[in-house]
């Protein structure tokens, strides 16, 4: 299992220190590079702290589909699908 998905998943859970922890272990073993996943799992703990505007920005940064993901099923195409979701209950909170 992958670093950000890992992190991802302890993320979903509540599990945000951990999904903090195993991120940061993740750039830290790739040299700091950071790649656009990583901004899945920052959005994903910042949705889960209540964060909106926050989560949206890393969402929004996922704007490049690898050429090794499927059509329709990226790391973007997630990423976007959930943004929509995160305006969906934005606007039904303020009903």
């Amino acid at each position: 299992m992958t670093g950000p998905l890992l992190a991802c998943m302890y993320a979903d859970i509540g599990q945000l220190s951990k999904a903090q922890s195993r991120l940061l272990e993740t750039i830290s073993d790739r040299n700091g590079i950071t790649k656009l996943q990583d901004n899945i799992v920052r959005s994903r703990i910042a949705q889960k702290c209540g964060l909106n505007e926050a989560t949206a920005k890393y969402y929004q940064r996922v704007n490049v589909v690898s050429p090794h993901e499927p059509n329709g099923a990226s790391t973007k195409d997630l990423a976007q699908l959930w943004l929509k979701s995160l305006d969906s209950t934005q606007s039904k909170q303020q009903i």
